[in-house]
């Protein structure tokens, strides 16, 4: 049994198609279709029903699906542990930042901090703020950095995180200047009707 078989066997639950998974699982649709029928020998059931379209778990299927899906999350969180253990060992602080402050705001406020204490052995990932939020949820990071606005949900669940203000930004708008080479004297919106959004 290989823990890929699961990982397919969950992503065709997903899709319900052959080769939406092949895709997805970055393999060919024949070596997909063999790692399910190997995931189905060896439970001695078959998993899904390919007579209907979308195909459809069997009675087997649908049993065995929480126990794939609990497997795999054992599995995953075990390893994570594992990481974490060694890494906890090497006192590493694990941060992912959104790509710009990765480069424009990281670099000088840890070495501010840094310069106040002392060095820090850190791993900073730069990403998409939705991938920042994810390494954080799934303890991948310890602190993820990113901008921040009261409209803007974060998606973290308040009993389990919380926030601290490190920087401001100000947004500036501009504008091209006209033929005549002169800037516009005027932006769109006014301090009463602010514009909402600017591209």
């Amino acid at each position: 049994m290989e823990s890929r078989w699961l990982e397919d066997f969950l992503s065709l639950v997903d899709t319900r198609n052959f080769s939406r998974s092949a895709e997805a699982r970055y393999t060919t649709q024949p070596a997909f279709s063999r790692r399910i029928k190997s995931l189905e020998d060896w439970v001695g059931a078959k998993l899904f029903d390919r007579t209907t379209q979308p195909i459809s778990l069997t009675p087997s299927g649908e049993r065995f699906r929480p126990v794939a899906e609990e497997v795999l999350r054992r599995l995953l969180q075990g390893r994570e542990d594992a990481r974490r253990v060694g890494e906890t060992s090497a006192n590493l602080i694990r941060f992912s930042a959104t790509h710009s402050l990765s480069l424009t705001f990281f670099p000088n406020w840890i070495r501010s901090i840094e310069a106040k204490t002392h060095t820090f052995n850190i791993r900073l990932d730069s990403c998409q703020f939705n991938d920042c939020m994810q390494s954080l949820i799934k303890g991948e990071s310890h602190f993820a950095i990113s901008h921040a606005h009261p409209q803007v949900e974060m998606n973290l669940p308040p009993m389990h995180f919380t926030s601290k203000l490190v920087g401001t930004d100000r947004l500036l708008p501009v504008t091209l200047p006209d033929s005549a080479g002169s800037p516009l004297d005027k932006l769109p919106g006014t301090e009463e009707e602010p514009v909402h959004y600017l591209a």
